[in-house]
């Protein structure tokens, strides 16, 4: 029998001034979700978040807080992610390859 597999991610959270929520818009899915991915072998999920939120959105941000665990189980594949409450610090929203549309919704 098969060992299962674990991917861990990370997602941050921000929210704007107004209230809003920034969200992605996933060009392999089509779906919107905050900024996140995976966590490299090598980093924290706080810094994996900070990260991806970069790479995503173009956006620098500090994560704060924790404030969300996932887990699934799909067949044997085993899913944890760690989402985080982020302060914006600076960037300028810029979509990319993998999220052609970004924004506070």
């Amino acid at each position: 029998m098969k060992d299962t597999t674990l991917t861990v991610g990370a997602y941050g959270i921000v929210v704007d001034e107004y209230g809003q929520v920034l969200m992605v818009r996933r060009d392999d899915s089509r779906t919107w979700a905050p900024p996140g991915g995976g966590v490299d072998a090598d980093e924290m999920p706080p810094d994996a978040a900070a990260r991806e939120v970069e790479e995503e959105t173009g956006l620098k941000v500090l994560p704060l807080r924790l404030i969300g665990l996932h887990y699934m189980r799909l067949w044997r594949n085993e899913y944890l992610s760690f989402g985080f409450r982020c302060l914006r610090r600076g960037g300028e929203l810029t979509p990319s390859r993998e999220t052609p549309a970004v924004g506070f919704y």
